[in-house]
């Protein structure tokens, strides 16, 4: 009798073929409900204009204003330096930046306002104390060297992803750490330059690096680097606070360092319009150097 009931109680234990075809419908179920989930936007596939868009996104879709001072050295080991209050403020979905220089001494007081188009140039006026006229440039090419620098004047423009057709996107381990390497043709023709490559960080989308290409040539003859060292995180923007320029084909370098940088500060429309350069309006909170910041200057030479 014990052994019939041990002998039931373990066929009791064994599944039976219906049981096991609920079992195995009941797991295909499941395994189509989690196909049909799309996955988190993080994790999925991206294509190079959304990197692009959420690359510009953060650097663009802010206002900032802030202290520019800008290093250039030439051929010759020569060094000379520019110091100028930059503010940019995004108005009716245009970008208007302005920027007022303050060194050197031929240059204080002189100040430029550019405003963003997206149908056609970018407008360029330039405040002369000189001669207390304000000037339209007509002339500005994009990729025009800024005040004898090695920052063409599109540097300093809004970009957009529309701006680019993707040639090629790969992921690897550059700049020490995973970053997304898009290789990008303008649809803006210029005369400087065919292609662009961006390096941008696969885990927040921060542009490290951008190098200008002539045709496919693997060599770039321009360079900008942004190293993390010098990133900086406001109001969920990353914005580096020091860029380096190399341009090969001259043989020249120009390190920009923004200082006193604050990111959607408040600022007036009025700030951006025609009479605020006439009259020197200066930016507010940008007026007057703190003592640190003053030393720093000066211990950097500027």
């Amino acid at each position: 009798m014990v052994a019939r009931k041990q002998m039931r109680s373990s066929h009791s234990n064994v599944p039976s073929m219906h049981h096991l075809r609920r079992l195995r419908f009941v797991a295909f179920a499941v395994a189509l409900i989690l196909a049909s989930i799309p996955a988190p936007a993080d994790e999925a596939e991206l294509t190079g204009h959304e990197i692009l868009k959420r690359t510009f996104d953060n650097l663009y879709d802010c206002d900032m204003k802030m202290s520019l001072e800008v290093e250039l050295h030439d051929q010759s080991g020569g060094v000379s330096r520019r110091r100028a209050n930059i503010a940019r403020k995004r108005i009716r979905g245009h970008t208007h930046s302005i920027g007022r220089f303050l060194d050197p001494p031929w240059m204080r007081g002189t100040t430029m306002l550019m405003i963003d188009n997206t149908d056609r140039s970018d407008d360029h006026f330039i405040y002369l104390p000189a001669s207390k006229r304000l000037r339209r440039l007509t002339s500005v090419q994009r990729s025009d060297s800024f005040l004898g620098s090695d920052l063409w004047y599109e540097d300093l423009e809004r970009r957009y992803p529309e701006d680019y057709d993707v040639l090629n996107m790969a992921t690897h381990g550059k700049l020490d750490e995973e970053t997304y390497s898009l290789r990008v043709q303008p649809t803006i023709e210029s005369s400087a330059y065919d292609q662009v490559e961006f390096e941008i960080s696969k885990k927040d989308f921060f542009l490290l690096q951008t190098s200008y290409f002539r045709g496919e040539s693997t060599e770039p003859i321009r360079r900008i680097t942004s190293a993390r060292e010098y990133m900086v995180i406001q109001d969920g923007h990353r914005i580096p606070t020091q860029y380096v320029v190399k341009n090969e084909t001259r043989g020249t370098r120009t390190v920009a360092r923004l200082t006193q940088l604050e990111v959607n500060p408040e600022l007036s429309d009025s700030l951006f319009r025609s009479v605020a350069l006439e009259v020197g309006r200066k930016i507010p909170g940008l007026g007057r150097e703190t003592k640190k910041q003053k030393n720093l200057r000066e211990d950097r030479g500027m």
